[in-house]
This record gives structure tokens, C-alpha cells and sequence, in this order.
């Protein structure tokens, strides 16, 4: 008539033996019920004890998991923002170089970017000629490839070409980006960065 509560439990001991009977628990043995009955209470509330470790276990998870799921969709919702900062929207080059030291575009020039989500295509000015390229993003990552453009010759103002060069091989190379409203940071490979303003929003 023995059963095992639970692990570290004590056995449930049958309360109303008879006084004749000897109950046997571990290397002891009673004759006395009144005991009998003390140990089976005794059993009872470590089962008890048992049940509700086991119950806030079970709740802890649960809160973890939760807590878990609400992070991803916030984070996957601020991706999903910023992407739609970055899309759809014309740009226009303001400084260009490296992180600590960006250079001002040449007065009388402008660079511009437009990401047409639709087509998932980057395309604008580079300050003489025309360029497109594809492009990806993933969170926060930027990859822009396949880059095309014209072939124009600009004699002014001076520097234009070298400028324009620069800007298209540092595009070629983004990895990430930051935007908002207002700036867009496009974040390349040797720490160079190009970095915009917003003019137009596009209506699709």
C-alpha cells in the first residue's frame, strides 16, 4: 500500500491501520497510529512543498518566454521602422570620407539617393553622371550591388569627377546604415561613411 509522492517526498502511510499492525517507514517501526498519522501529514505538506516549487518553475518559464517574444517583436518592429525610413525617400549627399573626418561635398554639386523599395533599386546623381544598383537590406545591414551609371565627362566645378568617384566606390562598399525622418548614415568598409539629408518623401 505504498506509493511515492514525489522525489525527497516521504510515502503516504495509510492513516487508520490497525494498532495490532506494525507500519514500517525507513529502518523504524510503530506501532502508535497517532504517529503513523503525524508522518503521513509530514508527507503531505513536502508534497505540497513539491507542487509549488514545480508550479513557480513552470510560471518562470513562462514569464521568460513571454518577456523573450515581446523583445523580438520590438525589435523586429524598430527594424521594420527604420527600413521604412530609409525607403522611398530622395536623399541628398551632404559629407562623405572617413567617420572622424568627413569632407563637405563641392559647393555647386549634388549627389542624391533614392531606395525604391518596389523595385529594390538605388539610383541618383553622382554629381555628373546617373547611377542605379540594387540593393538589400537586412535589419540594419546594407548591401548595395550591381552598381551601373553613365559615362560623362564634367570639367566643373573642379573635382567633380574625383568627387564623384569617391562617393560611387564608398556606395559600393555599404554594410549598414542609421535613419530617420530627417538623416540617413550610410556606414562602409575602412570606416568610410557617407552621410544624407532628406528633401522628398516618394509617393508610391
Amino acid at each position: 500500500m505504498w506509493s511515492q509522492i514525489c522525489r525527497d517526498c516521504l510515502p503516504i502511510i495509510p492513516t487508520e491501520p490497525n494498532r495490532e499492525d506494525y507500519q514500517t517507514v525507513g529502518y523504524f517501526t510503530f506501532q502508535d497510529s497517532s504517529i503513523v498519522k503525524e508522518l503521513t501529514n509530514v508527507a503531505l505538506l513536502r508534497y505540497n512543498i513539491c507542487q509549488n516549487v514545480t508550479r513557480r518553475v513552470a510560471m518562470k518559464k513562462i514569464l521568460i518566454a513571454v518577456m523573450l517574444s515581446v523583445f523580438t517583436i520590438i525589435g523586429l518592429a524598430a527594424c521594420s521602422a527604420q527600413n521604412s525610413m530609409l525607403d522611398d525617400t530622395k536623399w541628398f549627399l551632404r559629407s562623405y570620407g572617413e567617420q572622424n573626418n568627413l569632407q563637405a561635398i563641392i559647393e555647386d554639386t549634388e549627389i542624391t539617393a533614392t531606395f525604391n523599395s518596389a523595385k529594390s533599386e538605388v539610383s541618383g546623381s553622382a554629381g555628373c553622371n546617373t547611377y542605379f544598383a540594387g540593393y538589400e537590406v537586412r535589419g540594419s545591414k546594407l548591401s548595395i550591388f550591381e552598381m551601373a551609371f553613365t559615362e560623362m565627362a564634367c570639367i566643373s566645378p573642379e573635382g567633380v569627377m574625383e568627387q564623384e568617384q569617391e562617393f560611387l566606390t564608398i556606395l559600393a562598399n555599404a554594410q549598414s546604415f542609421q535613419a530617420d525622418d530627417t538623416t540617413l548614415t550610410i556606414f562602409c568598409s575602412g570606416g568610410q561613411q557617407l552621410y544624407f539629408t532628406a528633401a522628398t518623401r516618394i509617393q508610391q
